[in-house]
């Protein structure tokens, strides 16, 4: 979150415009089972104050062992 909000975590205080696509993939990209399987979750879009033209892009992306 620390991200796509620029270092301030205060979502819930301010307003915030927020047009996002994500997309969540699961699997095991390793052939050795003891890899197991991996998440991987990631977005882009548009973030910002509720004023036409106050926003800006973001993108993040996150991989994690499951």
């Amino acid at each position: 979150m620390e991200g796509v909000t620029r270092g301030h975590l205060a979502i819930g205080d301010m307003s915030r415009t927020v047009g996002l696509r994500f997309a969540i993939v699961r699997g095991k990209p390793f052939s050795a089972d003891g890899e197991g399987e991996w998440i991987a979750v990631a977005f882009y879009g548009t973030i910002g104050a509720p004023i036409k033209g106050s926003e800006h892009e973001t993108v993040g992306l996150g991989i994690n062992h499951i």
